[in-house]
């Protein structure tokens, strides 16, 4: 039978004092206690260093599929197409020197939460059927 689906890619990256990230996206979402979307606010995504973004856990929507982290040793860029390149988790918590630039296909929770498909619904797949993208990462 036809079933919702997504799919998502957590990569963790190492953060070492110093680093700047880079993404562009047009909403973020307010979240409630359980950090799920609520309301959808207007954002530009992310372009600074660590005192503009340290302590993130956000979702980012309308996502122009291009992240990336500059680290003081090296650059890495992260590219998504297809189902993966319109929805980017973004999660850098400030008691780790840890960061994630998560490609997702959907919103988190949109099934219980239709009035945000169109930022990025769940795909209804029917056997056979499936979802696609290509994610590549370079580092330079």
């Amino acid at each position: 039978a036809a079933c919702p689906m997504g799919f998502g890619w957590h990569p963790w990256f190492a953060r070492p004092p110093g680093c700047r990230v880079r993404f562009a996206s047009a909403a973020t979402f307010q979240r409630d206690e359980r950090k799920l979307p609520v309301e959808v606010l207007p954002s530009t995504g992310v372009d600074g260093d660590e005192a503009s973004w340290l302590g993130t856990d956000g979702h980012y929507a309308g996502w122009d599929g291009l992240a990336e982290l500059h680290r003081p040793d090296l650059t890495l860029r992260l590219q998504a197409t297809g189902d993966w390149s319109r929805n980017l988790q973004f999660f850098a918590p400030a008691d780790r020197p840890v960061l994630c630039l998560e490609p997702v296909s959907h919103v988190p929770d949109v099934i219980n939460r239709p009035q945000f498909a169109a930022w990025g619904a769940m795909h209804v797949l029917a056997p056979g059927a499936e979802l696609r993208g290509t994610i590549t990462l370079s580092v330079g």
